[in-house]
């Protein structure tokens, strides 16, 4: 599946794919700290990212590049 993306969250999407791939695991809240995104923002973004996974459930959910990308 091909995704269009705005200028903006291209970059947004590189940052975070490079954000998790030098960290290996963070939940929502310090992604947004570190991209410089609202933490809404941040979690739109990586619910529509094909080449992370979240893991635990909810409150205690953290996301993590796949091991195939």
């Amino acid at each position: 599946m091909l995704m269009i993306l705005n200028c903006s969250e291209g970059v947004e999407y590189k940052n975070i794919i490079m954000y998790l791939g030098d960290v290996g695991e963070a939940n929502t809240a310090a992604i947004s700290k570190e991209i410089g995104l609202s933490t809404a923002r941040a979690r739109d973004i990586l619910t529509k990212m094909e080449e992370i996974e979240a893991l635990r459930s909810n409150r205690n959910r953290t996301y993590r590049l796949k091991a195939d990308t």
